[in-house]
């Protein structure tokens, strides 16, 4: 990946919806070119996809908790998993190292929201313990990965 690719992820991350046409000029590439590149960051698995970012206060899911838990047996871990899976405000789980097994961020529209959701997980047989806290203020959110531009 080289400095054009680097700055077409910049670029496509702000907007995704941005044309090779109106891209070009920026990175200083013919369109042809351009979309060569995009298209190779998609073969190299470079880009996965293109998404969309929705508003969560327009969805009315402005909660966003952290949830720490501990299983009892790592051999049922699956049992946890397909129920992550299944829930759709669950958004990330994360194997954890420490004095929790697990993390996952979820967002709810409520308190009395998020309390079913911890009251489905405690229900679990794999589950033994959760700690929640909840985000009172983002002070910075990026829902993407990007390349170091510059080399820096």
């Amino acid at each position: 990946m080289d400095e054009i690719d680097k700055q077409i992820m910049h670029i496509l991350s702000k907007n995704s919806r941005i044309s090779a046409t109106d891209l070009a000029p920026l990175i200083g590439l013919s369109v042809p070119a351009t979309n060569k590149r995009i298209q190779k960051l998609q073969e190299n698995g470079i880009i996965e996809c293109f998404t969309i970012i929705p508003n969560a206060e327009k969805l009315s899911k402005t909660l966003i908790a952290f949830i720490f838990v501990t299983i009892n047996r790592f051999s049922e871990f699956p049992k946890l998993i397909e129920h992550v899976k299944s829930k759709i405000d669950i958004l990330e789980c994360y194997a954890i190292t420490g004095d929790f097994d697990y993390i996952l961020r979820v967002c709810a529209k409520d308190t009395a929201c998020l309390e079913q959701m911890l009251m489905e997980l405690k229900n679990l047989d794999v589950v033994v313990k959760t700690n929640t806290v909840i985000v009172l203020y983002k002070h910075k959110y990026e829902p993407v990965i990007l390349p170091d531009l510059n080399g820096s």
